[in-house]
């Protein structure tokens, strides 16, 4: 019986050493975890959480030099990364590195028409150096290994939390009042601990020997998640996990399940009403969560006014923006405390908030990279079975949601932004190797051989 061999010829790429990658794991997750975290967060006297002009002018001056501090030191390891070898060849050409460049290029530009460009440049050096990270990371690590830093740094960040609200007597989960805080403003520690949760989901469906540790960790960090009572965190993370599960299912499945949850809440509908509940009242209660924040609901928490008046500063300089960095400025910041009665460090929107640094066309090439970024992980994850990249996918999911009402995700220094990005660099700039398959009859083929040797990528 004659049988056609091939010869396969791939880019061998030996996986990070062990105790590099746990170097590099506990050095980022300690790094970040000393930005913006503060043990005394629980014992804090403030209504619901709101900062007066006073606290945000103290949080801006007491982070300055930490946040330089912690920028250059995660440009300085991922500088580091970028010279030992790795096995993986860097290349520019393809849709995502030229979306990313031009981002990248466009910030670098907002100097020369910035507001302050003194301002603007350190911040963009700022951004370099992070960059400079990522791309230390996305050379050396694959998504899995960036979703283990995500699970190492999200569990530092809960149990410190649980830990300070326990020490200081403020943990209270049974009050219907309660917020956990944890080390920071509740919102923000959300969205640290929603990270933590896809990303153990996530691994636990990779890792079957490390089920028995990830799954506890995935329950805990979503049960934090709904005791901040932050609803565009919880309403994200809940899109994150229906995509990531959608991933994996037929167009059939998905279609009858849609249809099924459609049915269910017609149903539910029509029960409120046949019972003469009020559904609106209902629904606007279950919503709130127990959260008496003090402001009209059709506000969303006052954001609406807030976003106006951004708006109107965004239509000053629609095309080019203020440059990054430089529209919040202490002058602008009192302002806009006096307008809106509300002190504030950023414009609640991660969308606005990219228009105000640069304007349209930098929200326009933002956009770009994000959906450039998820369709090569989509057709990469269902080619590959790659849960790391599962797991990337529905954080970007869970950051486009979460961006309509948080600015988070716009701001590239913070952690979930650094993690997505890690895998977009990658992708971008370290793309998997291609194999060259060349007849030869007269080499024998070891299929399980190359498998595991592919395996390693």
């Amino acid at each position: 019986m004659s049988e056609s061999y091939y010869e396969e010829t791939i880019l061998i790429e030996k996986p990070p050493k062990t105790m590099l990658t746990a170097s590099v794991i506990m050095l980022l997750s300690l790094f970040y975890f000393g930005l913006g975290n503060d043990w005394n967060t629980p014992t804090t006297d403030v209504d619901n959480f709101q900062m007066d002009e006073a606290d945000v002018e103290e949080q801006a001056e007491s982070g300055k030099s930490i946040w330089r501090l912690a920028m250059f030191a995660i440009g300085a390891v991922g500088g580091g990364l970028l010279i030992l070898p790795s096995g993986r060849r860097p290349h520019i050409g393809n849709p995502l590195s030229i979306a990313m460049l031009m981002f990248i290029g466009w910030l670098l530009l907002s100097v020369t028409w910035s507001d302050n460009p003194t301002l603007t440049f350190r911040r963009a050096m700022g951004f370099m150096c992070i960059f400079a990270g990522t791309l230390g990371v996305a050379k050396h690590f694959p998504a899995t290994h960036v979703c283990i830093l995500a699970v190492v740094y999200g569990s530092i960040v809960m149990l410190t939390g649980i830990a300070a609200e326990v020490a200081h007597g403020t943990f209270a989960p049974w009050d219907g009042s309660y917020r956990f805080a944890g080390t920071a403003h509740p919102n923000q520690t959300a969205i640290r601990v929603s990270v933590l949760c896809i990303c153990s989901l996530c691994l636990a469906r990779h890792y079957w020997k490390w089920r028995a540790f990830l799954i506890p960790i995935c329950c805990c960090a979503f049960a934090v998640v709904f005791f901040t009572k932050s609803r565009t965190s919880l309403a994200a993370l809940l899109l994150a996990i229906g995509t990531i599960w959608a991933l994996d299912t037929s167009k059939t499945f998905k279609l009858g399940t849609l249809a099924v949850c459609t049915l269910l809440f017609f149903l539910v509908a029509g029960g409120f009403l046949a019972l003469g509940v009020d559904s609106l009242e209902t629904f606007g209660e279950a919503v709130s969560m127990g959260r008496d924040d003090g402001d009209d609901p059709s506000s969303f928490t006052g954001r609406i006014p807030l976003w106006e008046y951004a708006i109107e500063d965004i239509l000053e300089r629609p095309i080019l923006g203020h440059g990054i960095g430089s529209y919040w400025s202490d002058e602008q910041l009192e302002d806009a405390h006096h307008e809106l009665e509300w002190a504030l460090p950023d414009a609640h929107n991660g969308y606005i908030e990219i228009s105000l640094a640069l304007g349209i066309t930098g929200l326009f090439l933002a956009l770009l990279v994000t959906a450039l970024g998820m369709k090569s992980i989509g057709r990469q994850e269902v080619r590959s079975f790659d849960r790391g990249l599962a797991a990337i996918f529905g954080l970007c999911t869970f950051g486009l949601l979460n961006a309509s009402f948080e600015s988070h995700m716009s701001q590239a220094f913070n952690f979930t932004p650094f993690v997505v990005n890690c895998v977009f660099c990658r992708l971008a700039f370290f793309p998997e190797p291609r194999f060259e398959r060349q007849e030869n009859p007269e080499v024998e083929f070891h299929h399980e051989d190359v498998a595991w040797e592919a395996s390693l990528n």
